[in-house]
């Protein structure tokens, strides 16, 4: 008898593919705040934005790091779900046209894990010096992580993107449902924003 069934590994899977969309939803949002060259209509309630902007820097840290901790530190992140299939390969393959989700397909999943250690070094170090603690040098402003450390939005978005090709592998083989990414509605901010600067423009 197995230690889990295949409906527990379809919903391991499924609840790392929501966190990861959390994840992408809230720094996809924090770059078109931050990058998207809104500022003007940001200036109409800048506490209400700089809450905002940091929240949402927050939740992608915290949460990426929650998906690329160490297996034996937590049960539902990126290494301990691939050991879990590994381990419960037979349920792979009934549902799969290629064939790619397979032993051997999923040790290179984790080697590619292993050859962001160092990314994921950093990620790690910004969520332990600056976002789940107030290590003395991050105190009074995250500015000098960028400086301690190679970490940058890219490294951010590599690494969403490598954990969800990781996910949707897995579940395109176990059940033969193809996942999206995508935030449906996640381009509203811009609209929100227009809108919030024509008001202001008016009112000014």
């Amino acid at each position: 008898m197995t230690e889990h069934s295949k409906e527990e590994l379809v919903g391991y899977w499924n609840a790392l593919k929501d966190q990861v969309i959390s994840v992408n939803a809230s720094f996809e949002i924090y770059k078109v705040l931050g990058l998207g060259g809104h500022f003007d209509a940001m200036k109409a309630a800048p506490a209400f934005f700089t809450i905002v902007m940091r929240s949402l820097l927050n939740n992608t840290i915290i949460g990426l790091s929650k998906i690329y901790e160490k297996k034996g530190r937590s049960f539902g992140n990126l290494q301990n779900l691939l050991f879990i299939s590994e381990s419960n390969i037979f349920y792979y393959g009934l549902h799969s046209t290629t064939g790619s989700v397979i032993s051997e397909n999923i040790k290179k999943q984790n080697m590619n894990i292993i050859e962001c250690e160092q990314m994921i070094k950093d990620l790690m170090h910004w969520r332990d010096k600056a976002f789940a603690h107030n290590d003395k040098a991050y105190l009074t402003g995250i500015e000098q992580l960028a400086k301690d450390t190679n970490f940058t939005l890219s490294s951010i978005r590599k690494l969403i993107e490598i954990a969800w090709s990781i996910i949707e592998a897995n579940i395109l083989a176990l059940t033969g449902n193809k996942v999206d990414i995508k935030i449906p509605n996640g381009l509203d901010v811009n609209e929100l924003l227009e809108i919030l600067y024509d008001q202001s423009s008016m009112s000014g």
